[in-house]
């Protein structure tokens, strides 16, 4: 049988109370990033957009295929 020392649960519970507040913030910041993500998402395939736009123009104006 092992024991456990005092200080070994001093240690872990000053970890566990460190800890806690975090657990609850976590939603939060999770949603945060996951809006921050979508947001950079529609922002790449505006950009995506943009550049198939420039592209078929080019080919257009041009007469030649840029593939």
């Amino acid at each position: 049988m092992r024991l456990v020392y005092p200080t070994q649960l001093n240690k872990w519970k000053s970890t566990a109370l460190q800890g806690l507040p975090s657990l609850f913030e976590e939603k939060d910041s999770l949603a945060a990033l996951k809006a921050s993500h979508e947001e950079q998402l529609n922002k790449l395939y505006a950009e995506i957009g943009r550049l198939t736009t420039q592209l078929s123009w080019l080919e257009k104006k041009s007469g030649q295929l840029f593939k």
